[in-house]
């Protein structure tokens, strides 16, 4: 498929804690509003946004796959591609699986790698050793989450794999100033589209306020704030087209070193 422009829409939601089925029906009403009157390619969560970032076994079990089938009924509902992760139970081991889900319910995942330790999410949850980079129309996306963020040799973007870095969070404010130089370097340095969408509001353990962004290869903020029913969209349309131009026209990516990557699974 030919490339052209990609619509992107990030979903800058407050989480009901450890409550999949009343997240996803406060979300459903702001959505249905959202696409009402605009349209997007690709629809993005934050990460764990029908449960926060819990470490609660229990309540992992009771999810029960109710997120990722509301994820295809979004996807089907409203003709667009969703991004979100749901802690998932996989052969006695917890994931913090990110879903590329596309119109037609087709599904792809990533299991995040870096686990933040800081909250003890490395003592409850199994790291991924996999890259993910998902074609679609005409576009090739890659999957990262989180504190996956602090690291560019994991991000790194060899002979232009990808054009789109999509990075879903649940990041406190406390932290929360450095995300605007990370998602720029990641941006600027693999010469590639770079969209970072976090949530909002409160856990029993930290606060959040957002700061979610679209950035360009250039390394400029493009995104457009539109708030529905109490939920903030970011939208920006990213263009191949000058994605294209830059790579030609300033080749750096081309002098990039080869390296390999040494994982411990």
């Amino acid at each position: 498929m030919e490339r052209g422009v990609l619509k992107v829409a990030l979903c800058q939601c407050d989480v009901v804690w450890e409550s999949p089925k009343e997240n996803g029906e406060r979300l459903w009403e702001p959505l249905e509003k959202f696409f009402d009157g605009h349209s997007a390619d690709l629809l993005v969560f934050p990460e764990f946004f029908s449960m926060g970032f819990t470490m609660n076994r229990d309540a992992v079990a009771a999810e029960g796959g109710y997120t990722l089938g509301w994820m295809k009924r979004v996807a089907q509902r409203f003709d667009v591609a969703v991004v979100g992760s749901v802690p998932t139970p996989v052969e006695g081991k917890i994931r913090n699986r990110c879903y590329f889900i596309t119109p037609d319910g087709a599904e792809t995942y990533y299991d995040k790698r870096h686990l933040f330790r800081m909250g003890q999410e490395n003592e409850h949850y199994s790291a991924g050793g996999r890259q993910v980079v998902v074609p679609f129309r005409g576009w090739n996306i890659a999957l990262n989450v989180c504190y996956d963020l602090r690291f560019p040799v994991w991000s790194r973007n060899v002979e232009n794999r990808y054009d789109l870095l999509v990075n879903i969070a649940s990041w406190p404010d406390s932290r929360i100033g450095v995300t605007e130089h990370l998602v720029k370097a990641r941006a600027i340095e693999n010469m590639s589209y770079a969209l970072f969408c976090n949530r909002v509001g409160q856990d029993p353990s930290n606060s959040y306020n957002g700061h979610s962004r679209v950035v360009s290869p250039r390394g400029e903020d493009m995104a457009t704030e539109i708030e529905f029913g109490g939920v903030t969209f970011l939208v920006a349309t990213l263009s191949s087209e000058k994605l294209d131009m830059l790579r030609e026209k300033f080749p750096a990516w081309k002098d990039a070193d080869k390296f390999e990557m040494e994982i411990d699974r």
